[in-house]
């Protein structure tokens, strides 16, 4: 609690002192997202065949941001607050459970004990973004380039877990499948630090208004979004948005 308290003080911090000496400054809204691989834990609550082994999921990120310029106009620092969703995916088997099957002559693979088919454990985080972006274009060119570096500092507000059975599984009662969704939902990380690469081409269209988007295509992750579940993940993706210049 500590560290996420720390986090919020030096970003509101930040932008009280940016806000104070500065009165230029950009407001953008940002949309980005792709698909999220990860690998999965040996935990219990992993399905036998999927431990240890990679699997994809999604993570979208809406952000509305501030952006003040430092004392080098081409320097500037970005802040905001947004919504991000985060989904992590379990099926009981993969495609290359398939492709076995279809090299052993349709011999099923060896049964497990595990009932549960598939899951779907989808987590809502509050964002609030912190970062750099140094524009390496001239002032006066109508299309920029920017390149910086972002953190996404996401805070647990809801997860919700669905579970489906396998069909050879006796079926639970509603009040057994809401225990162990909520057995999955108490797994989900309440804290996510994401480190995000910007390389920026932003387009003035209108005066002050313009577009911009984010040609980098990964974003990292310095914890799991899921210690018990999930031991490591990252996104390959984009994002787009709209700005308006106040300068």
């Amino acid at each position: 609690m500590k560290i996420h308290s720390t986090i919020l003080f030096i970003a509101l911090v930040t932008t009280e002192i940016i806000v104070a000496q500065q009165h230029k400054f950009s407001i953008e809204t940002d949309f980005s997202g792709g698909a999220a691989f990860y690998r999965f834990t040996k935990d219990s609550l992993v399905a036998p065949r999927r431990r240890a082994h990679m699997a994809f999921g999604s993570d979208l990120v809406a952000n509305a941001y501030f952006l003040f310029s430092l004392k080098n106009p081409a320097l500037k620092i970005r802040t905001g607050i947004g919504y991000a969703e985060r989904d992590v995916v379990m099926n009981q088997s993969n495609w290359g459970d398939f492709i076995v099957a279809l090299y052993s002559f349709n011999t099923p693979p060896k049964a497990d004990s595990f009932s549960i088919n598939q899951l779907d454990l989808r987590n809502h985080y509050i964002n609030i973004p912190l970062g750099l972006s140094y524009d390496v274009t001239q002032k006066t060119q109508r299309v920029h380039f920017c390149f910086g570096i972002q953190l996404n500092a996401g805070f647990l507000v809801s997860t919700n877990a669905k579970i489906q059975y396998a069909g050879t599984s006796p079926m639970p009662t509603p009040d057994q499948q809401s225990v162990i969704e909520k057995r999955y939902e108490e797994t989900s990380s309440s804290f996510v630090l994401g480190i995000q690469p910007r390389i920026e081409m932003r387009i003035r269209l209108f005066k002050q208004f313009g577009i911009q988007c984010n040609l980098a295509p990964m974003a990292y992750y310095a914890n799991s979004w899921n210690k018990r579940l999930v031991s490591s993940s990252a996104v390959l993706g984009g994002g787009f948005g709209i700005q308006y210049n106040f300068n």
